[in-house]
């Protein structure tokens, strides 16, 4: 009987797995100002915020599992130790703050990979004209918010979407 009761228990309320580095609410997972330099393993699915700002992570510190996980729409990875845009973000990702980083490049891949993208903090980083590829922006057909200030652009990246409604 006990081992029904439990497997009924944990049917009926399951609980997101925690990372050990993070504290975990609801529907936030707080990993922010930990020194880190990767994204932790473990994140479970139910989770819709991600806060990983003020740490250390690198480009290498996205593990792929990440990017199946579903629930998780806003993703705060300012402040970080990134050269690029990250790939193996969720893949449903809406709203990504990666201000304050150290990124020069963007790809057209990594961003590909987020097709639910609406808005992009990317403002005070290392970004020239020559470290976005060519098309980058192109099937990022959801972006409505672009957020590029205190860069090192010299013109307006070429294959924006049609329907962003705000650069700045």
């Amino acid at each position: 009987w006990l081992t029904v009761i439990l497997s009924l228990q944990m049917q009926f309320s399951p609980v997101a797995s925690c990372p050990v580095e993070c504290r975990c609410d609801k529907t936030f997972v707080y990993c922010n100002e930990r020194s880190l330099t990767s994204v932790p393993l473990g994140i479970g699915e139910g989770y819709k915020v991600l806060y990983l700002h003020n740490n250390q992570i690198i480009n290498a510190g996205f593990p792929m599992e990440l990017h199946n996980l579903a629930s998780v729409e806003t993703v705060y990875l300012y402040g970080n130790q990134l050269d690029e845009f990250p790939i193996n973000l969720p893949k449903n990702t809406r709203v990504l703050h990666l201000q304050e980083n150290n990124i020069q490049t963007i790809s057209r891949g990594a961003l590909a990979q987020l097709t639910k993208l609406e808005e992009l903090h990317l403002d005070d980083n290392s970004i020239s004209t020559v470290g976005v590829e060519e098309g980058a922006f192109r099937e990022a057909l959801s972006l409505k918010l672009l957020f590029l200030t205190k860069n090192h652009l010299s013109s307006v990246p070429i294959g924006l979407p049609e329907d962003l409604k705000e650069l700045r």
